[in-house]
């Protein structure tokens, strides 16, 4: 099988997301920075981690109610984490009432732009049960926007596996199939919102890693799925990162999902013609056909 040219040029819309991405990384802001204020490093880093990832589950519970693209939650936490990495952001990594305020004016803002129908300030502060005024969430949210430069529209990890699955041509994955792993890949990229180590990759990086594991999950045998990760390899430019790297992220994202999911794992066989929507499925090696079977079946919170 030959790997055919990536059939885009440099105006497509993945060219552009590519270039667009690079502006919206964020640092790791807890554990990279050269220094961080006594006032933060007072207590373990760990509870800031904790507290984001309940902020992101809340989140989408907020979402699911109201309705919202479950994509929201993703623009809104590349808000708030590229809030937490400036310095105007300090106070709030010390402050818990201010961390869950700035958490919840990020969505807001989300929902104000991405979503046809949002909600109004004085909803949030009734969301908070009265801790904050619909004052503070403007003012909060003109701090926000400030910090992160008024850049609004991130390009999310669902966003590239949308792209990515638009470009890998029919030959490498049939038309039937492609609904099994748009639901593989956008169970694991909602999971890694919450997950903080997941901040500083690119959001490229994570798409095609997500995208590899739902391939090799549908029982893709080993010879097709080289190509396949070459050929979006050098569709999102990343040829030059190590096999190694990409292969650490894809199993990051493994541990992810039996970490949230608390599920057994259970022998399944390569012969199978392709597994349910919500499994996750890794093979040891290309020698042997039993596979790690992950149930995902579990919404994300």
């Amino acid at each position: 099988m030959n790997t055919p040219p990536s059939p885009f040029g440099a105006d497509s819309v993945l060219a552009a997301m590519l270039r667009q991405e690079e502006a919206y990384l964020s640092d790791d802001y807890l554990y990279q920075q050269n220094e961080l204020p006594q006032s933060v490093i007072s207590g373990p880093l760990h509870t800031i981690e904790q507290d984001r990832a309940k902020m992101v589950g809340w989140q989408y519970q907020v979402a699911d109610f109201c309705r919202f693209n479950r994509e929201t939650v993703a623009i809104s936490t590349s808000y708030f984490d590229r809030f937490l990495a400036k310095d105007s952001a300090t106070e709030a990594l010390a402050n818990t009432d201010l961390f869950q305020l700035a958490a919840m004016t990020c969505f807001y803002t989300a929902a104000k732009i991405h979503e046809p129908e949002s909600f109004e300030p004085w909803m949030l502060s009734k969301m908070s049960r009265g801790l904050y005024s619909a004052q503070q969430v403007e003012k909060m949210e003109s701090v926000i926007l400030k910090a992160v430069e008024w850049r609004m529209n991130p390009p999310t990890p669902l966003a590239f596996v949308r792209e990515l699955l638009e470009l890998l041509p029919e030959s490498y994955l049939s038309e039937e199939m492609r609904p099994a792993v748009y639901d593989l890949c956008k169970f694991q990229t909602e999971l890694c919102v919450r997950i903080y180590e997941f901040v500083p990759i690119k959001a490229s990086t994570i798409a095609m890693a997500a995208l590899l594991n739902a391939l090799e999950s549908l029982g893709v045998d080993y010879s097709a799925l080289g190509f396949i990760e070459a050929f979006l390899a050098r569709s999102i430019k990343d040829a030059g990162m190590m096999l190694d790297v990409r292969e650490d992220i894809q199993n990051r994202l493994y541990q992810a999902v039996t970490e949230f999911s608390g599920i057994h794992t259970e022998a399944a066989t390569s012969s199978t013609a392709y597994p349910a929507k919500q499994t996750l499925c890794k093979r040891s090696s290309p020698q042997t056909s039993p596979c790690t079977v992950y149930t995902t079946a579990t919404t994300v919170q």
